[in-house]
């Protein structure tokens, strides 16, 4: 059945050799990030269909959204490259739990830093539609981070 949500795959295959190609890897570097031979990485990139283990492995490893990498867009951003607003509700929800955790630490984070772990965090939440951020999540990033 036609999905006119789903990319083609020859585009789904060039945002995976684009990805790697961004973080400056081999395709043996890759494929050792991922758990997947060489070759394998090599069929993906010439157009072989990559499973879900190895397209969530990518994401994780390159802090890229399976969004972007299966969609061609990303929470952040809509299938034109335009802009989308954030979920206010779990961007708060990550906003409220990283400084609670930061007050129970004792820690303080530079702004900058700060900011990329909330981008990190929204990121991984705002996937699971509707959930609010996990504290047992924020609090073990939180305490990576400081």
């Amino acid at each position: 059945m036609y999905n006119p949500h789903m990319e083609t795959l020859p585009e789904v295959c060039r945002r995976v050799r684009e990805t790697r190609e961004r973080m400056g890897w081999s395709q043996s570097e890759l494929a050792e990030r991922t758990g997947v031979s060489r070759d394998t990485v090599g069929r993906i990139e010439r157009g072989q269909l990559p499973d879900a283990e190895f397209l969530g492995t990518l994401s994780g490893v390159a802090r890229v959204s399976c969004d972007w990498l299966v969609l061609g867009r990303d929470s952040h951003h809509g299938r034109g490259g335009e802009r989308v607003a954030p979920d206010e509700s779990v961007l708060a929800g990550v906003i409220e739990g990283v400084e609670a955790e930061l007050r129970e630490l004792g820690a303080t984070l530079e702004p900058k830093k700060k900011a990329e772990l909330v981008v990190l965090l929204y990121e991984m939440m705002a996937t699971e539609e509707g959930d609010q951020p996990a504290r047992t999540h924020i609090a073990r990033m939180v305490k990576l981070a400081t």
